[in-house]
């Protein structure tokens, strides 16, 4: 199933291929099409390239199992550190924006109060002159 542009969808980031195969410690072809959804023929492609860039490597022991290199390893632990900051970035955000709302509901009450005070001194003066 082709997009307009004559490619196939992305089913998983790298990154969720690099976290799979390391919770793994090895996995197959197989492995990639059963968790993934990839075609075999995709799934050939996606560890082609990840053994190119040089974050996976077939297993001496088998000709079809791959491994994470320790290039791949550091990636990960990268990656996760930098999620975490930004996690943490997204808390502070969320405090801030809470302290915000706060402010303008109590900003708004302080209007209705004024409202209230406004509408009742016009009540009375026109009473007044009626």
């Amino acid at each position: 199933m082709e997009n307009e542009m004559g490619r196939y969808p992305t089913v998983a980031s790298k990154l969720e291929i690099l976290e799979f195969i390391a919770s793994k410690e090895t996995a197959t072809l197989g492995d990639l099409v059963n968790q993934f959804g990839y075609t075999a023929g995709a799934a050939a492609v996606r560890l082609c390239r990840l053994e190119h860039q040089r974050l996976i490597e077939k297993m001496w022991a088998s000709k079809e199992g791959y491994c994470l290199t320790s290039r791949a390893y550091e990636r990960l632990e990268s990656l996760r550190r930098s999620r975490g900051k930004t996690y943490s970035q997204l808390l502070n955000e969320i405090d801030d924006l809470r302290r915000q709302l706060a402010e303008k509901e109590s900003e708004n009450q302080g209007l209705k109060n004024e409202n209230i005070r406004l509408k009742t001194e016009l009540s009375q003066i026109k009473s007044q002159y009626y």
